[in-house]
């Protein structure tokens, strides 16, 4: 069951993130180059969709694996190991990525839909955030599963 656990989960956050690198590596610099807004909410509009679902995806499966790791959540903070550290830290990161995820969609996909170039400056500035915080939320992961980092 945890081999599901993990397959899914990181199913998710290869369609988040990799979603994100499209995003920051490729949509972003075209439309600041062209200045073309609808280019670049249209991405959004579709990868949103798919993103989404990715994060409920991520919520599901990460306290799954979690309390298969430490069994009572409320060591999840203590903040006494690696485990505790890195479960404790991907759930802080988690619903700030929520969270700048919502405002980008409700501040800055309607503006870029309206055809205003200024929101890409916006769009960057969230969709790089966006991608630096799910990286660090990629690597906490990694670093979890594979004794890396804090050891």
């Amino acid at each position: 069951m945890f081999s599901i656990l993990i397959l899914f989960h990181v199913i998710g956050a290869s369609v988040w993130f990799g979603g994100l690198m499209v995003l920051s590596c490729s949509i972003l610099p075209k439309a600041k180059r062209a200045g073309d807004p609808g280019a670049l909410a249209s991405y959004l509009r579709h990868f949103l969709r798919v993103g989404y679902p990715a994060l409920v995806m991520q919520v599901l499966t990460g306290p799954m694996m979690a309390t298969r790791l430490i069994p009572k959540m409320s060591d999840w903070f203590a903040w006494e190991n690696g485990t505790q550290d890195h479960i404790g830290s991907k759930i802080i990161m988690y619903p700030i990525i929520v969270i700048v995820a919502v405002q980008m969609q409700r501040k800055v996909l309607p503006r870029l839909e309206a055809g205003d170039g200024a929101a890409i400056k916006s769009a960057a500035k969230y969709g790089h955030s966006l991608t630096f915080l799910s990286f660090l939320m990629l690597l906490t992961g990694i670093s979890l599963h594979t004794y890396g980092f804090s050891y």
